[in-house]
């Protein structure tokens, strides 16, 4: 099943990033972002772990240039997820989501200040 094996992908390179076998790690989460941007879309969790994983793979390398679209894209799905999903929730959930999200906020104003 192409799910388990993005998963796969992305699981395999955070281990090669570990190791500082950049290449490697890079291969993978491109392969894993494409099947998943195509299985399961850009609004997707998993799509968002995967990008997100890439863009500090390009940051840990000074690639500015290639992690910031990919930061711009992920900040455009985390408000929009936010805007899904704020509504519903009680207000420590509410709490609990933020602080989930305030670290990719966090790591994008990171990168935008580079």
């Amino acid at each position: 099943d192409s799910d388990y094996y993005a998963e796969s992908c992305n699981d395999l390179a955070t281990v090669y990033e570990k190791q500082r076998k950049w290449e490697k790690a890079e291969h993978l989460y491109l392969e894993s972002k494409k099947i998943l941007e195509n299985k399961a879309g850009k609004e997707s969790v998993d799509y968002s772990i995967t990008c997100f994983n890439l863009t500090m793979l390009y940051e840990m390398q000074n690639r500015y240039l290639e992690a910031e679209p990919l930061m711009i894209d992920l900040n455009k799905n985390y408000l929009k997820q936010i805007d899904l999903k704020f509504i519903n929730l009680s207000e420590k959930e509410k709490e609990e989501y933020y602080q989930d999200f305030a670290g990719y906020f966090q790591v994008f104003n990171h990168c935008a200040t580079r």
